[in-house]
């Protein structure tokens, strides 16, 4: 009787273990490190494959599993230490979505994985020998005390794996981004971290493409956090700002030619050149119109109220009486810190908060 309660024991521990595993690497895979995984890919291909996001997921998956399997073949831990035959399968996975901006894996795992693995080896060998002398009798089920030591060793392992991989919240951004505009899924790009601070002169440049795109540049950029870089950071240099899969020339071909209006008026916004932005929006817009594009209205609005000499007037109610609203918040707050957090967290997606963030 004893027997078979320990065995019972041992059996909801293997399958537990083995349910936790993997329904969680196909979700890490699938969800969070597709994108990784597609630029690793693309990197080591010089771009001539393309990675499936849900065939890589489940070769990846299965072949975690198999490693699994041959470990606890090999080593035959069933009781206190059976988690510890995930950790190759989670360290392999590890090493493997680790990618950084370069396109590779980091380095440092060439002596750090070894280490690991040495030091797995020792610990999995102790748990062996203990396993001897542990008590066969257990309550069985998932309320079990054994289950709950391995549950706990496969949550630390599966920390660890989100913790030591690819989690820079900008790259996984940009990477998005860039694999939803190959795709032409433009309104799906524009979605990507609508809600996070994190930002840099290449995620506002493929932000802008999409918008662009999508024909929403003129009337939602400045929603999105806009790095300080000008009209420069609005293409690819292949510096500071590029691209990671998509070929940069696409944009600059797209900038000349159906993009051209935005490209040049954003450039002039971004410069805060309100003279030139003021001389050539006539070109592309009706300024008499109410059909101009928010941000567009935005400047002229502003060009209008700095400006005593001027080629043109443009009033909106609206938008006259929120820049009114502005100028006092502005005298109001000598502080240029404080002043700055009150227009951002007021007008933060205007034109005017981009426009006066490093003024006075």
């Amino acid at each position: 009787m004893k027997d078979n309660q320990s065995c019972n024991s041992t059996i909801t521990i293997i399958v537990m273990c083995a349910i936790v595993f993997l329904v969680f690497t196909f979700c890490y895979i699938y969800l969070y490190q597709a994108e990784s995984l597609a630029y690793l890919q693309h990197t080591l291909s010089q771009g001539k494959t393309h990675y499936e996001r849900t065939i890589g997921a489940f070769i990846i998956t299965t072949l975690a599993v198999l490693l699994q399997y041959a470990v606890f073949r090999i080593t035959g831990l069933r009781k206190r230490g059976h988690a510890l035959t995930y950790f190759p399968s989670v360290l392999g996975l590890t090493v493997l979505t680790d990618v950084r901006a370069c396109g590779y894996v980091s380095h440092f795992w060439i002596w750090l994985a070894p280490l690991l693995l040495v030091a797995w080896v020792a610990l999995a060998w102790v748990c062996k020998q203990f396993e001897t002398y542990e008590p066969g009798k257990d309550n069985p089920g998932i309320f079990s005390r054994i289950m709950w030591i391995n549950l706990l060793s496969m949550a630390a392992m599966l920390v660890f794996m989100i913790t030591c991989s690819n989690s820079n919240e900008v790259l996984h951004h940009r990477l998005r981004i860039e694999n939803m505009v190959v795709k032409a899924k433009y309104e799906k790009a524009l979605e990507v971290g609508r809600k996070s601070l994190e930002n840099d002169s290449s995620l506002t440049m493929l932000r802008f493409y999409a918008l662009a795109r999508a024909g929403k540049a003129g009337e939602e950029f400045f929603k999105y956090p806009v790095s300080d870089g000008k009209s420069a950071l609005l293409l690819p240099d292949g510096q500071s700002t590029k691209t990671l899969m998509m070929n940069p020339k696409i944009i600059k071909a797209f900038s000349q030619k159906k993009g051209r209006a935005d490209y040049q008026l954003m450039g002039y916004l971004l410069d805060r050149d309100l003279d030139g932005f003021a001389k050539t929006v006539g070109q592309y817009y009706d300024t008499d119109s109410t059909a101009i594009p928010r941000h567009y209205r935005e400047a002229l609005v502003l060009y209008t109220h700095l400006r005593q000499h001027r080629v043109l007037t443009y009033h909106d109610a609206v938008l006259d009486a929120d820049y009114e609203d502005m100028k006092k918040l502005l005298k109001k707050i000598p502080d240029r810190t404080q002043r700055e957090s009150a227009v951002r967290d007021t007008y933060g997606n205007t034109y005017w908060c981009y426009y006066f963030r490093r003024e006075g």
